[in-house]
């Protein structure tokens, strides 16, 4: 995947190795931005968090 391009998520079938983490992010999270430097790339995730 080029640098800068955000992580496609694709369901997938049946139990497959690796391909869980992004589709974890995007569900527990309420904004995922993805910035693209020299050394890589970095996410950056917001959660809401229930503080009782």
């Amino acid at each position: 995947m080029p640098a800068g391009e955000r992580p496609l998520y694709q369901r997938r079938e049946g139990l497959r190795p690796s391909g869980y983490g992004w589709p974890i992010v995007l569900r527990l999270c309420r904004d995922v931005t993805v910035d693209a430097g020299p050394e890589g790339k970095t996410v950056h995730a917001t959660m809401a968090l229930d503080r009782r």
